[in-house]
């Protein structure tokens, strides 16, 4: 259980090396973001290190998540493979984890919830189809910082936003990354084609 601070939710986008696109299945994230208030992210930060040193010495497996970080974000923590059915199993599995911490889990859990301002709760889905060289993001140690973009897309606009997705993927694939925005500015084009 380790944490990376990110600039940007494309590290979600994880993938093995050696997998394509077509290869890649779909998979989903549940993401819990906590919104801190500036002057409390020092003891916010040095809150949560306990609380991982906490997992870490009581020798917590099975459980694990990404913490991402940003100035829109707050601190997002992200559990790769679970997804809204998974709800129940996962508040069961974090219940019982609590409980084997006794009360140091209980007192750290309330020493960092009293310094969110906010909290939300929801879902992200990879999806390798709509990706460009999703096998090539990751994130590393050496590597933490990312630049995400992020789309919201009107319901009656899904299909056409995912074959606009589709299409961009492909070109990127014919034509390589290196020469996009030149093109796209001296052609005023906002989609490939």
């Amino acid at each position: 259980m380790r944490r990376f601070p990110l600039a940007a939710l494309v590290a979600l986008l994880t993938a093995a090396p050696a997998a394509t696109a077509q290869q890649m299945q779909p998979t989903w994230f549940t993401i819990i973001a906590d919104h801190v208030d500036i002057a409390n992210m020092p003891a916010f930060e040095e809150a949560s290190r306990e609380f991982t040193e906490l997992f870490e010495d009581k020798g917590v497996e099975g459980m694990s998540w990404i913490t991402i970080t940003g100035p829109d974000l707050g601190y997002t923590y992200a559990v790769p493979g679970m997804g809204p059915e998974d709800m129940g199993s996962m508040n069961a599995e974090w219940s019982a984890v609590m409980s084997s911490l006794g009360d140091a889990g209980s007192r750290l859990q309330a020493k960092s919830d009293a310094l969110v301002s906010s909290r939300e709760m929801y879902y992200l889905l990879l999806r390798p189809d709509l990706s460009f060289r999703p096998e090539a993001v990751g994130f590393t140690p050496s590597e933490p910082h990312r630049t995400y973009l992020q789309f919201r897309v009107l319901p009656a606009k899904v299909a056409e936003f995912e074959a606009s997705a589709r299409a961009w993927a492909e070109a990127y694939g014919r034509h390589g990354r290196h020469c996009r925005r030149r093109s796209m500015r001296r052609s005023g084009r906002t989609t490939p084609g």
